[in-house]
């Protein structure tokens, strides 16, 4: 019966009841003479013992050498238990008893105070000392945050890739690469940024991407982008492509066939 008893105070979530503000009012009205506070806890069925000491620790009630009530014993006979508890309690901790679960221990730093307390009576569970569900609700609390900021996240990634600017449809843009490259816009865009290109940049970038994974000679890429008028031995081509490597981002793009010319991936 008594495991019953624990077991329905541990799983009844009465806030109004297990608040500290209860144990706090509970406290307020207990009198200050000792034969008040006898007449206090006959007339306070929840409360089945009191337990108080001294700044010295000493205990000062139930006093000594006075004819010993039921209530006495209860508390005396878990003295030590009480008194480590009450020592630790700071503004307030509330444990059920470990020989007798029908029964709640709470106790108070100052003043240095415990009060047995009947557990069916109150209907609550001991919430200041519930660490299990403490640190349940933390966890939960953690993911509940992680799965908002991962909501979060993805949101803001799905709305950036809407911001980034891309190529209008036309027939006559191609790529090579990652590279989107769009001739009537005289542009690329490389990782979502749009770059502008000249028109002997396209005229290059067009004809390595005719002849992707071929070697194209120099003489060939001069011819589409310089036309006849260019000087054999000129170092054009290399400074332009130089440059035009710069603008792409990515010098391993355009391959450098030595000897030979330039080449794309196919």
């Amino acid at each position: 019966m008594k495991q019953v008893v624990a077991i329905s105070a541990m799983l009844m979530l009465a806030p109004a009841i297990g608040s500290a503000s209860v144990f706090q009012d509970m406290l307020a009205r207990l009198p200050d003479t000792n034969q008040e506070l006898r007449l206090h806890i006959a007339k306070t069925p929840e409360i089945l013992g009191v337990i108080k000491w001294d700044t010295a620790g000493e205990v000062i009630f139930p006093p000594a050498n006075t004819l010993a009530f039921h209530s006495d014993s209860l508390v005396l006979d878990n003295r030590d238990e009480l008194r480590a508890l009450q020592q630790q309690a700071g503004s307030g901790k509330t444990v059920t008893s470990a020989l007798s679960p029908d029964r709640l221990f709470h106790c108070r730093s100052t003043p240095a105070i415990c009060l047995v307390l009947d557990a069916e009576l109150l209907g609550t569970q001991p919430e200041p000392d519930n660490t299990g569900f403490a640190y349940f609700q933390r966890a939960l609390t953690w993911f509940y945050l992680t799965i908002t900021l991962a909501i979060v996240g993805i949101a803001a990634f799905f709305l950036l890739l809407r911001r980034r600017p891309t190529t209008p449809s036309d027939p006559e843009s191609f790529a090579i690469g990652a590279v989107q490259i769009n001739p009537r816009r005289s542009t690329c865009v490389i990782d979502g940024q749009e770059q502008p290109l000249g028109a002997r940049d396209i005229a290059i970038l067009r004809h390595l991407h005719t002849h992707q994974g071929e070697v194209v000679s120099k003489d060939s890429l001069y011819d589409a982008a310089w036309g006849r008028d260019y000087m054999p031995n000129s170092r054009a081509l290399d400074q332009h492509m130089l440059a035009l490597r710069r603008k792409l981002g990515d010098t391993e793009l355009i391959e450098t066939v030595y000897g030979q010319g330039y080449r794309v991936p196919g």
